[in-house]
């Protein structure tokens, strides 16, 4: 008996990165994404695919009696089968998983010889209570650069960006060791800290103090994970350094603190909200509790904050000025 070759096509009406609610879609295993499902909300699959032997010729006249499809380690029933202009297109109602995680498809031929749809855990199907997060996460996956990064706009590769992004994944409980999403936490690690120069985290200048900000947030969160040995070592000496960044120009005998885009901004009233948040964050990521850092923090709020008898508020580097967005910022940063 001929040698059987499976190949997976995109289907023309199924997005690279997202399949339609009603009709789900596998990608070439090359892209790396996998369908994702609700639970306790199964759709149909559809999973298009070519058969040839081994000349090349394409392999006509297969039924569903030819064959059996598995995800994980549940084989599925009542799957159809329909052939049309040489490509084989299955529909198959997943099997309920009550578990989260990602779970391989395997198409097997009857003669014994098992071909996987998707030829490792990376690619498959990915059963979630939070579609829409692991919508987004795949989102994030697909536009990250080759050298870890993210772009902002019209800045590539931008270090601040790239720290939330990896927030996100860490936010989710991806490590560098998950087969779907590993080397994206990783390869933003990597980013991160090759982008550390004489002591903060940046790629441009015009926000370093944001973008050290992030990175001190991001990688305090990396450390409560599985890391490598080697990886880990890294990021614990950096940490310090990128940390005096913010910390060397507070004056023992300040009242109050406050940050801006850059060290030279550190005073006790010329930062802003905006960056005020991230620094509270990247301190509370380190424990800093020296040069009596929070009251100083707190008296920076109380003594900017606007008040009307029954609440209070604080703008960006007054009262006034878009008191709500920097008000939760304080709130959040705290």
């Amino acid at each position: 008996m001929k040698k059987l070759l499976f190949f997976v096509v995109i289907l023309l009406f199924c997005s690279p990165l997202f399949a339609a609610v009603d009709s789900l879609a596998i990608t070439d295993p090359s892209e790396g994404f996998p369908s994702v499902i609700e639970p306790n909300i199964l759709d149909t699959l559809a999973i298009s695919f070519q058969v040839y032997d081994e000349t090349g010729a394409y392999v006509t006249g297969l039924t569903m009696d030819d064959f059996t499809i598995s995800f994980g380690s549940e084989a599925c029933e009542n799957v159809t089968l329909v052939e049309a202009a040489n490509v084989y297109s299955l529909e198959v109602v997943p099997y309920e998983y009550d578990v989260e995680g990602l779970y391989d498809i395997v198409l097997t031929y009857d003669d014994g010889l098992k071909l996987s749809v998707s030829t490792t855990l990376m690619y498959g199907v990915l059963y979630t209570y939070s579609p829409l997060v692991e919508n987004g996460l795949l989102w994030l996956k697909y536009y990250q650069n080759s050298d870890g990064s993210w772009n902002w706009n019209s800045q590539s590769h931008n270090l601040g960006i790239t720290a939330l992004s990896l927030q996100a994944f860490l936010g989710r409980g991806y490590d560098v060791d998950d087969p779907l999403h590993g080397t994206v936490v990783e390869n933003a690690i990597t980013f991160i800290l090759a982008n550390q120069w004489s002591g903060p985290f940046y790629t441009y200048a015009s926000h370093l103090m944001y973008e050290n900000c992030m990175a001190i947030v991001a990688l305090t969160s990396a450390l409560k994970t599985a890391l490598p040995a080697d990886l880990d070592s890294l990021i614990t000496n950096a940490l310090p350094v990128a940390l005096a960044y913010i910390t060397d120009p507070v004056v023992d005998t300040w009242d109050r603190v406050s940050w801006r885009y850059n060290s030279g901004y550190t005073s006790q009233d010329g930062g802003d909200m905006s960056v005020n948040q991230w620094a509270y964050l990247a301190l509370e990521g380190m424990e800093y509790t020296d040069k009596d850092i929070w009251n100083k923090s707190y008296n920076y709020m109380d003594y900017h904050k606007g008040t009307d008898g029954t609440g209070a508020w604080i703008g960006y580097q007054n009262s006034w000025t878009r008191p709500r967005g920097n008000t939760m910022a304080a709130i959040w940063g705290l």
